[in-house]
């Protein structure tokens, strides 16, 4: 079972549907390397609001 700590969600709407940028090694089979920063904004997306945002555990979008 997930904790609501481990799972992301958009800030505005609190979708779980949810990307960020990262690094990945292109001639390793694309394994990950590394986030590019989930602190930024610009490089969060949500493809419910269809917009750049923050993202908050669950457990901290269902106090606000």
């Amino acid at each position: 079972m997930e904790k609501k700590d481990d799972i992301l969600v958009c800030e505005d709407c609190g979708s779980r549907n949810v990307q960020t940028l990262a690094w990945v090694f292109v001639n390793k089979n694309n394994r990950h390397s590394d986030f590019a920063g989930l602190e930024d904004s610009g490089n969060n997306w949500c493809c419910d609001c269809e917009e750049h945002v923050s993202l908050l555990a669950l457990s901290e979008y269902e106090k606000i």
